[in-house]
């Protein structure tokens, strides 16, 4: 069993990980087998610094607008692996997919700007986090549905050891 060392300031990132997982549960079309995987997910998350041995626990969401060949996707995911050939690794991200994938140097940087990615691999602390991007990731699932306009698409994705489950929202109630 590996540990991922939290230091006391990012713990409030896996807090609002666990949270999101909380706002998951609260939704009315989640249901038996998407709730206990997301619960499995949140238990991995709470052992932390302790990580199973075999475990691959992650869930997300994304917000998809438009269609296939013009819109935006935005996603925010919490992934929990450690495996042998991927030992200890908590990743913590938010996603900004433009439809088509922009090649222009200004909408780079603009899809840049709204991303994050937070990691910590085993036996490390957190060094590639930036109290910006912790803040920023926090603020925007403390309230997930901000960015939800009428037309969007919700997808949640759970996965624990062997489990998945998908869940495609045209009209979240919450």
């Amino acid at each position: 069993m590996d540990n991922i060392i939290i230091s006391k300031q990012e713990q409030r990132i896996v807090d609002a990980a666990i949270k999101l997982g909380n706002w998951f549960l609260s939704l009315p079309e989640v249901g038996d087998k998407e709730a206990g995987i997301i619960k499995a997910v949140q238990a991995s998350l709470t052992m932390l610094p302790a990580v199973e041995d075999g475990v691959l626990s992650l869930y997300g969401f994304s917000i998809e607008k438009g269609n296939s060949t013009h819109g935006l996707v935005r996603g925010w995911d919490v992934s929990l692996e450690n495996s042998s050939e991927t030992p200890g690794l908590l990743e913590i991200f938010s996603s900004y997919i433009l439809i088509p994938e922009p090649i222009e140097q200004q909408a780079i940087a603009e899809k840049e700007s709204h991303e994050v990615y937070m990691h910590w691999n085993a036996g490390e602390q957190g060094q590639n986090v930036a109290v910006d991007a912790a803040t920023k990731w926090i603020e925007e699932v403390s309230k997930p549905l901000q960015y939800f306009d009428n037309g969007d698409i919700l997808r949640l994705e759970m996965v624990h050891k062997n489990n998945y489950a998908e869940l495609q929202l045209q009209h979240p109630i919450c």
